[in-house]
């Protein structure tokens, strides 16, 4: 009798459970979507941008640019990508090839 009893609460927790899981799944979905065209709405301003745009990570590695930075280098980006601007000989450097512009 007492096992009969407890049935129903567990059978309305487990609805309970059961429902809000799917509007978290709802949620997951709608947000990972949001996030996905903003992704994609802000790769292509930076590869669409006339301006040179690269990242560096804290150990000065290029680990983005843009195809504006790939022509003032004149190489391929993802050659660049993981190197420090001091592997790039004088030449090829985009130190180089930015103090050029600007001198």
């Amino acid at each position: 009798m007492l096992v009969a009893g407890l049935a129903t609460p567990f059978d309305l927790l487990f609805r309970s459970l059961k429902q809000k899981e799917a509007e978290l799944e709802s949620k997951v979905v709608e947000r990972t979507s949001a996030l996905r065209k903003s992704q994609a709405l802000n790769r292509a301003v930076v590869e669409n941008s006339p301006a040179v745009i690269y990242l560096t990570d804290l150990d000065c590695r290029y680990t983005l640019a843009n195809a504006a930075f790939e022509r003032l280098v004149g190489r391929p980006r993802r050659r660049s990508w993981g190197r420090r601007p001091s592997s790039f000989s004088r030449r090829t450097s985009p130190f180089a090839s930015i103090a050029a512009i600007t001198t």
